[in-house]
């Protein structure tokens, strides 16, 4: 069995995206644990979103801000998503990317084999700014959105973000692993969204996209994940 895991918090339309990817999982997740850190609580979505999403076990934990909190708050939710966690497969599922329908499908199917699964190189598309950059497909690692765990990776994952700030989980993850690990290059089940309305995130491409290339059509966006691509369409910020 596997469960899938979401941190979040004041990112409303990203959200809202990541449920309806959720509720298209060909093989859905036997539950859903989501950490939510926002100013607008998500503990009244419970209910909607076990009917909405098809899945019979949906916790939405709230986590109060603290003043010890990191600048980014995801591993302090990460750590609190851990203790909720009933099954032996954890699945990362982040807020504001968008997943293929077959994606929790293909890391419970890799967990059965390996302790440390997911998916090596990840397209970044930063939809404000329509441009697009392949990274890590060279790099023993996998971002943490198409990252999945057993349960013997949680010593180490819980080591981590206790005494981090957010940045490199997925890397540290890969590099201080020594169970049994697996990578599998199927670029395209994530892509890795930037620049939706709510909190920014964590990683460079929120920031900077040097390197990255135009989209001013989104048509590489729509070969990847096909008329989903409407789903982004409006939130181009015209300089």
């Amino acid at each position: 069995m596997i469960t899938a895991v979401t941190c979040t918090g004041d990112r409303p339309i990203p959200f809202g995206l990541c449920v309806e990817y959720m509720s298209r999982q060909k093989r859905k997740p036997d539950q859903w644990v989501i950490v939510d850190d926002g100013k607008a609580p998500l503990s009244h979505e419970r209910e909607r979103l076990q009917q909405y999403c098809g899945i019979a076990d949906v916790q939405i934990i709230r986590r109060l801000p603290a003043r010890s909190d990191p600048a980014h708050t995801l591993p302090v939710n990460l750590l609190t998503a851990l203790d909720h966690v009933s099954n032996d497969r954890v699945a990362f599922v982040e807020d504001d990317d968008w997943y293929s329908c077959d994606h929790i499908a293909m890391v419970n199917d890799g967990l059965k084999a390996h302790e440390l699964f997911g998916f090596q190189g990840i397209v970044y598309y930063h939809v404000g700014k329509q441009c697009h950059r392949t990274m890590g497909a060279a790099h023993p690692h996998s971002s943490l959105c198409q990252t999945g765990i057993t349960q013997a990776v949680f010593p180490l994952l819980k080591r981590i973000c206790s005494g981090g700030t957010g940045f490199f989980v997925d890397l540290r993850l890969w590099h201080e692993f020594a169970g049994t690990k697996k990578l599998w290059n199927n670029l395209g089940s994530v892509v890795g969204i930037k620049g939706l309305p709510g909190r920014v995130g964590l990683s460079a491409g929120w920031r900077n996209v040097v390197g990255y290339t135009p989209d001013p059509s989104l048509k590489f966006l729509e070969s990847l994940i096909g008329p989903d691509v409407e789903n982004y369409r409006p939130f181009h910020v015209k300089h």
